[in-house]
């Protein structure tokens, strides 16, 4: 594998949410066609992505608010 393929398959994720500018998400694509390993992570990411958006729980609110949860979080980090 060479550095540009790399490259492609660290923009696979962000191609399955929809992330990518359309050239971009172009020219991944076209890489994928080709490359069977990439054209693979992209159906497992789509799987992923298509799951998730099905999964009532992203709908509902956090027990806590985000301002809270982030406090947490930055006081276990500096701990």
């Amino acid at each position: 594998m060479t550095l540009l393929h790399f490259r492609y398959r660290d923009r696979l994720g962000l191609l399955a949410s929809s992330l990518l500018p359309p050239s971009e998400a172009e020219w991944v694509l076209k890489h994928a066609s080709s490359c069977d390993s990439c054209r693979m992570e992209l159906d497992d990411l789509r799987r992923t992505v298509a799951s998730l958006a099905r999964d009532g729980a992203l709908d509902r609110p956090l027990p806590i608010s985000s301002e809270a949860l982030r406090t947490r979080v930055l006081a276990r980090i500096r701990a």
